[in-house]
């Protein structure tokens, strides 16, 4: 049996998502051009990354789940899940009698 160390695991995770990674770069680089300028590719690649764990922290684990709660950091700001200017934004994300999708669909009608 093989044992994989955990650092091991998240640099396989990290390998794997890429493509996801480079699509959603290129998405937001046409949808949010005035934020990614701002940002730069690095800044962008890093702030996705930061998204993708927030997401996850949230339930949210489908690449379109993430793609949309990434939009919504680059839509309502990179730390919008934490700012007391979205005190609304945070309710809906920590509501559990509300499915990933349905969060996400709140939010966007709200945003």
């Amino acid at each position: 049996m093989i044992k994989l160390r955990e650092a091991q695991v998240l640099a396989l995770i990290k390998a794997a998502s890429g493509p996801f990674i480079r699509r959603l770069e290129a998405d937001l680089r046409e949808l949010f051009p005035e934020r990614f300028s701002e940002l730069g590719t690095n800044g962008t690649r890093a702030a996705i990354e930061s998204g993708i764990e927030k997401a996850r922290g949230y339930g949210m684990t489908r690449e379109k789940e993430i793609a949309q709660f990434v939009g919504l950091m680059f839509m309502l700001g990179l730390e919008f899940d934490r700012d007391p200017d979205f005190l609304w934004a945070q309710r809906i994300l920590r509501n559990s009698g509300r499915n990933p999708q349905e969060r996400l669909a709140a939010l966007y009608l709200l945003a």
